[in-house]
């Protein structure tokens, strides 16, 4: 999995065929996301929803920032808090990778 920033801070994901994962792997990246998808849901309101924008909705920080009325710094500020507390919640290191992924797209 490869990610790259466009200029709006988008994050483009390219995947390998799906027919060249093997199968416990393609498990596996399922209950990663699964657990993930749940840990953003566990965040403080504004958190969630500013993670849930970006990584799910997959919104540029700009297009985020309007979509939920704030400064694309305090947008900032909450992906900040959000990924602190997704590491601190996810500490078994199974998610590690994702929380990574997010840091280098910030």
């Amino acid at each position: 999995m490869v990610a790259e920033d466009d200029e709006g801070g988008r994050r483009n994901v390219h995947n390998k065929d799906r027919d060249q994962i093997p199968v416990d792997e393609q498990v596996h990246q399922i209950r990663v996301r699964q657990r993930v998808r749940s840990a953003i849901d566990d965040l403080p309101g504004r958190v969630a929803e500013t993670m849930r924008a970006l990584y799910v909705d997959d919104l540029s920080h700009e297009e985020a920032a309007l979509k939920l009325g704030i400064t694309v710094k305090e947008l900032r500020n909450r992906l900040k808090t959000g990924k602190r507390l997704l590491r601190d919640s996810l500490s078994d290191g199974v998610a590690d990778d994702l929380v990574e992924d997010v840091d280098m797209a910030a």
